[in-house]
């Protein structure tokens, strides 16, 4: 009798954990890129690379593989000044080993906590480009990877390489390719 009590107060223990992910996550990150752009009509191409692309970014955990990430990007030709490109990022990350971030299980008898040390992800987005110099936008998709690395409950490190397919007007197309790392916050 003594027995089927244990086993009976283990699984209403069990019920009465809730489970639930950290709210969101703030990204702030910089790097390197390389831009080219190309004019089909004139026939104009052009390459920009260097340090100067950065990023802040909220990202908000879906599901336990996933998360939506709203992001604002910018682009200066040297690391603080020159042309500047700037825009927003909207896409969603998939972390195909691990789950998007901590995982929190409270009950009467206490509170566990789960977060893997490296959180691989790739991702999709579109992204939009204003450009200060010509007054012009570009827009499109792109695809990403990275990984995060937990550093305590609240901070991890991040890096990611981004390629993003962009169209312009006049027949005019560019692809950006940054290399980024940076701080998550999580909240």
């Amino acid at each position: 009798m003594k027995r089927h009590k244990t086993i009976a107060a283990c699984i209403i223990a069990l019920l009465s954990f809730s489970t639930t992910a950290k709210a969101g996550k703030l990204v702030v990150s910089g790097g390197a890129y390389s831009f080219s752009a190309e004019n089909a009509s004139n026939k104009v191409s052009a390459t920009l690379s260097g340090l100067g692309s950065y990023q802040v970014a909220y990202r908000q955990p879906f599901y336990e593989k996933f998360e939506l990430d709203f992001g604002f990007s910018l682009l200066a030709t040297d690391i603080i000044g020159g042309d500047l490109s700037f825009g927003i990022d909207i896409g969603a990350n998939y972390y195909f080993l691990t789950g998007s971030g901590e995982i929190k299980s409270d009950s009467d008898l206490g509170v566990v906590v789960l977060n893997d040390q490296w959180r691989p992800f790739v991702g999709v987005s579109f992204n939009q480009r204003n450009f200060q110099s010509t007054s012009s936008q570009y827009a499109g998709f792109g695809v990403k990877g990275g990984t995060e690395y937990q550093l305590n409950d609240e901070f991890a490190l991040h890096g990611t390489v981004r390629y993003l397919l962009l169209g312009g007007p006049n027949k005019s197309s560019a692809t950006q390719i940054d290399l980024l790392s940076g701080i998550v916050v999580q909240f």
